[in-house]
């Protein structure tokens, strides 16, 4: 089975993110923004226009209020293992079947590494 673009949205167009990050994710092969979330306007403007990122949020709440766009913010860590694993499966599977872009958020790296492997 062939690996799917990864897909996101990015929250920033200062200078670092244009200097740094955008490039950098930009130049990964698969990597495909979906959007980027500025609050001022003409930037995310031009700065979407500058690197081919077609859609511009006002915010990040906008952002992950998307429905193309799930935000996840430590869903799992609360569980016992057992419980986490066998949920972290289910949305696995899930998400496969669901093409659901992800911004998947958590402190542990064994399950970042996991949820970020798909």
């Amino acid at each position: 089975m062939a690996n799917e673009p990864i897909r996101f949205g990015y929250i920033g167009c200062g200078f670092v993110a244009q200097r740094i990050h955008i490039p950098n994710f930009r130049g990964l092969p698969d990597c495909h923004f979906l959007g980027i979330a500025e609050v001022r306007g003409d930037l995310g403007r031009r700065v979407a226009a500058a690197y081919g990122i077609p859609k511009v949020y006002r915010s990040h709440e906008e952002l992950a209020a998307d429905p193309e766009i799930l935000l996840m913010d430590e869903p799992f860590s609360a569980l016992d293992p057992l419980i986490r694993r066998q949920l972290q499966d289910q949305f696995l599977d899930l998400s496969t079947k669901l093409k659901k872009t992800t911004v998947f958020i958590t402190h542990d790296l064994d399950e970042a590494i996991r949820m970020g492997g798909h």
